[in-house]
């Protein structure tokens, strides 16, 4: 085995090992009753357990032996609170691969549960909520119970108007918009943000010279003082090659330790305002090693100060974020040396928010608990210190605790850092009404903030979740991208509009559609996306597809999203839609007669896609039907059983972009399947008990009578035939729909019973209606068209025995038009030669007659019929 391999095999040994150990290392399981929810910390780590609800049942599994324990012992010990939970039950596993499990049982199908990791604390949170919507309607009445008492002595009361009832109105869902969940539905957490750093220089303009300046000498004694004046003077003179070759004269002359410090400070600072005129980095890297060793030196405070100050700032400006604590300590502790109360609070300042760009947690408490840092900061900026420690701590429930404790002390305008982070807090707890007030005080004192466009961002989502008015949080959302500054923000604004106004929004106009070009992102600013931005982006754009019902589009967007790369939630919400692409493509697909395309679909996709959904029993019909439709019976037999296991498994809810029915009946449709086939097989006892089946389960359901009347027709029991197909086509039909041919044997069975029982009048009634009905299909699919060209042939032969020529003319020309290589045109056109004899036009008769003698391909009965009638024709003429 390679060294590679032993070392890689020791690290996993290691990690797993460290895995367990946490989960052992402190108490599991924490149950908190909060004001709104029961809230369970489950603290182990992320990929160690799963959690799963089914129905009235949240399952918890893991394939730690030690974590799954450890969660057991402490779960059974727990003090179930009835309110939301009413037992738990171990699952251990029988075999040794099997995953055992605990079971926890809801109080009813109105307790949901959210649950989400937090990264920092190494816990899941898991929250059990009461759904005050489904409690009301499983919520029985309660009895009254009046009591006897004795009556009160009769008091003089005087007349009061009685208060104007005041009726409720209740809310109604906007029908134009769908809800927040099917448009741009992730959300993610903003960062907290901490104190500014304290106002730093312009470097561009300016260098340690600003803080130190280079003054003339006072008095000029000596040579050595003349020699050090005419430094200054060219160094004045931006003359700085001359000044260097003065510096190098001067330390010849008298020495390198004479006046070390001062040289040398002219000499960084002539390079430093060199790389301004010219941006030379290598002269700027020398002369800040030259600063760097004369702060270290010199015993002169101000030049010690001037120093540190420009460096601490400098690296500030670059985000060198070790130099500078290393620069802003140094300067904190002389400034207090020397009780340089101005200095010492700038340098305050840079810790503090060093620390908190850094995020030293402990330092920060250790710098905010000194009593004697303090002095430096007002109330207000301690307090957000405190709150930002906590936000970043993903605490947002302590975060808001700390403020609520604090806010009636606080006086505006509120520190920034306090707003933006508590509006954040609520925000991710889900208070989106105090949210919004929060950010909007924020946005009122701090619109020039570089956080106000989020905070703007903040609103507007809040907005769209609490479920307002439409139109104006899309007004929000615009308000968003015209003041944003920030291409993060501004984008992310930019998607949740385009999903609420062009993939929420039901009825599209051409503006709605313009929007989209807000999704198109090009060049510099593709690479600058990040991971929560490009998993936004990719689901509202492949939304715009699915609710275009452009699916095929939709699909080959879908399989180039790299989805492995994904977190599992938001993986698991491109394989829900997934699903219901693969779903809208099965309806196209069935509705078309495309039954092959829709198998071959169907078995590349059914093991990704909708393998992790909740089954749609309507698109496992569709697919029973095509086989069945293609006489694939054996595979139909195999994959009957699959779709049998789904009469136990939950009905899919979400996202339902294709409207679905209420009632959830995978079982009927397994039987109507069944029906279907038999009838096809052409096994009539078989279909007879199975009808029978069919209308016990389901009385009131329409599709009965279309199986009744089709297996009557079959039996040439036309009258039932009739009494039952015209019960199914007055009532209503459901979801399942049908194929052209279930239409077409609808048709040829109800209008066949018709002209059987000699029902003519109906008959040509109800013929052209349905030929009207199915004039726009007709001319695609194959089985409509063969049982318009029966039913048009059918009134052709009943126009022929009403003796109504010029109707029968008419419909005759139009048949030979639509059905140009139709088997029926040999019997019409001898139909209509008996029409013309009979009204005395016997050569046009005897021309169609000849005509059917002499063709080639007619049929010897038809030709047999023709010589007759051309012999009658010649009788009649020679007797006349």
């Amino acid at each position: 085995m390679s060294q590679k391999c032993k070392l890689f095999l020791t690290f996993t040994l290691v990690f797993f090992s460290l895995q367990e150990n946490f989960a052992l290392a402190e108490q599991v399981l924490v149950q908190k009753k909060m004001k709104r929810n029961l809230r369970w910390d489950i603290n182990v780590p992320k990929d160690s357990i799963v959690i799963e609800k089914k129905r009235n049942l949240v399952i918890l599994r893991s394939i730690s032996p030690v974590i799954f324990n450890k969660l057991r012992q402490e779960i059974i010990k727990l003090p179930l609170n009835k309110e939301y939970i009413t037992g738990i039950n171990i699952n251990a596993p029988i075999h040794k691969n099997q995953t055992p499990s605990i079971e926890v049982k809801l109080k009813g199908s109105f307790i949901e549960i959210f649950s989400f990791y937090r990264e920092r604390q190494k816990k899941f949170i898991l929250d059990f909520w009461i759904n005050e919507d489904k409690l009301s309607l499983t919520s029985k009445p309660v009895k009254v119970i009046t009591k006897n008492y004795k009556k009160p002595l009769a008091r003089k009361i005087a007349a009061i108007a009685s208060p104007k009832k005041v009726k409720k109105v209740a809310k109604k869902s906007n029908e134009k918009f769908r809800d927040f969940r099917y448009g741009a539905s992730f959300i993610w957490d903003y960062p907290a943000i901490t104190l500014s750093p304290p106002k730093a220089l312009n470097l561009k303009r300016k260098t340690p010279d600003f803080f130190y300046p280079i003054n003339d000498l006072p008095s000029i004694k000596d040579e050595k003082d003349a020699h050090l004046q005419l430094s200054i003077n060219l160094y004045r003179k931006k003359k700085y090659g001359l000044m260097k070759k003065s510096i190098d004269l001067y330390r010849k002359k008298y020495g390198p330790d004479s006046e070390v410090d001062f040289n040398e400070y002219l000499e960084a600072n002539a390079f430093l305002k060199l790389n301004l005129q010219k941006a030379e980095p290598e002269s700027t890297k020398y002369a800040l090693t030259i600063l760097r060793s004369i702060y270290k030196r010199t015993k002169k405070y101000p030049l010690k100060r001037a120093i540190l100050k420009y460096l601490t700032a400098l690296y500030l400006s670059e985000k060198n974020y070790i130099k500078a604590v290393e620069t802003a300590k140094q300067l904190y502790f002389y400034s207090k040396q020397y009780s340089d109360v101005e200095v010492s609070s700038y340098a305050a300042k840079a810790l503090l928010y060093l620390a908190g760009e850094f995020w030293q947690k402990e330092k920060i408490k250790s710098i905010t608990d000194n009593s004697e840092f303090n002095q430096f900061f007002s109330a207000q900026e301690l307090l957000a210190v405190k709150l930002a420690l906590l936000l970043k701590d993903n605490d947002a429930y302590e975060t808001i605790k700390l403020f609520e404790k604090n806010k009636r002390s606080l006086i505006d305008p509120v520190h920034e850092v306090i707003l933006f982070n508590v509006g954040e807090a609520y925000f991710r707890e889900g208070k989106f009404k105090k949210s919004i007030r929060i950010f909007k005080k924020f946005i009122k004192f701090y619109s020039f903030h570089k956080m106000a466009s989020r905070a703007r961002l903040r609103i507007a989502l809040g907005s769209d979740l609490l479920g307002r008015d439409p139109e104006k949080t899309i007004a929000l959302y615009k308000d968003t991208i015209d003041h944003s500054a920030d291409f993060k923000t501004s984008l992310e604004a930019r998607i949740r509009y385009v999903g609420l106004r062009t993939v929420r929004k039901r009825d599209l106009g051409g503006e709605d559609i313009e929007t989209r070009a807000f999704l198109k992102v090009r060049g510099v600013d593709n690479t600058n996306l990040t991971r929560d931005l490009k998993s936004i982006l990719w689901l509202t754009r492949l939304r715009t597809f699915i609710v275009d019902k452009h699916y095929n589009k939709a699909l080959t967007y879908l399989e180039a999203i790299p989805l492995q790369s994904l977190p599992l939630g938001k993986r698991r919400v491109f394989m829900a839609d997934g699903a219901e692409v693969i779903n809208g493509l099965i309806r196209k697909y069935f509705k078309e007669e495309k039954y092959r395309k829709l198998l071959m679909l169907y078995e590349k996709h059914k093991e990704d896609y909708e393998k992790n959904t909740s089954p749609d029993p309507l698109m496992s019909y569709f697919v029973g039907k095509a086989l069945v439709n293609l006489g694939l019976y054996k595979i139909f037999d195999q994959v009957y059983q699959d779709f049998k296991a789904f009469e136990n498994k939950p009905k899919r809810t979400f996202p339902s972009w294709i409207e679905r029915s209420k009632d959830f009946y995978p079982e009927k449709f397994l039987l109507d399947l069944r029906i279907t086939k038999n009838i096809k097989l052409g096994n009539i006892q078989a279909v007879k008990k199975l009808i029978a089946e069919y209308e016990k389960k389901y009385p009131g359901d329409n599709k009965v009578y279309f199986f009744k009347g089709v297996m009557d027709y079959a039996e040439k029991k036309y009258s039932n035939a009739i009494k039952y197909l015209e019960q199914y086509l007055a009532g209503e039909n459901d979801e399942r729909g049908h194929s052209s041919e279930d239409i077409a044997t609808l048709l040829k069975s109800y209008t066949d019973s018709l002209y059987q029982k000699g029902f003519y009048k109906k008959f040509k009634r109800v013929s052209k209606a349905l030929l009207a009905d199915t004039k726009n299909n007709g001319k695609k699919d194959k089985n409509i068209l063969q049982v318009k060209e029966w039913i048009q042939y059918i009134n052709i032969e009943l126009l022929a025995g009403e003796k109504n020529l010029g109707d029968l003319e008419s419909a005759v020309a139009s048949f030979f038009l639509e059905f140009k290589e139709s088997s029926y045109q040999e019997r019409i056109k001898y139909v209509l030669g008996v029409a013309y004899v009979d009204e005395n036009l016997m050569q046009k008769g005897k021309d169609i007659f000849n005509e059917l003698v002499e063709g080639e391909n007619i049929s010897s009965y038809i030709k047999e019929l023709a010589r007759s009638e051309i012999s009658l024709i010649n009788i009649k003429s020679k007797t006349l």
